[in-house]
């Protein structure tokens, strides 16, 4: 009995299916700044309870700097490293040995 299958063709071209847009590595930098700032201004405006209890135990600005140092700056760095791996297409991986 004979099968209707036919092998697939291996994928040789290093563009993508949907190659619409192309996004230049300086803007996806800049991209993921302003991303980030939005996070963190978000992070900041949430954090309002959290930096006026801290501030009644210490004073507003080591209030600050320690909640700068705990939340804002990891929140700001993660939410970079976040947005500039979702713009980053890497090309496909190319085949270096053959099957045996």
């Amino acid at each position: 009995m004979q099968s209707n299958l036919t092998p697939l063709k291996p994928n040789t071209g290093t563009h993508y299916k949907f190659n619409r847009f192309y996004i230049s590595v300086n803007m996806k930098f800049w991209i993921s700044h302003a991303g980030s700032i939005c996070w963190m201004i978000f992070s900041i405006y949430l954090s309002f309870p959290w930096v006026e209890d801290l501030a009644s135990t210490v004073s507003l600005p080591l209030s600050l700097f320690i909640i700068g140092g705990i939340a804002y700056i990891p929140g700001y760095m993660n939410a970079f490293m976040i947005i500039s791996l979702l713009l980053d297409r890497q090309p496909l991986l190319k085949k270096k040995f053959s099957d045996r």
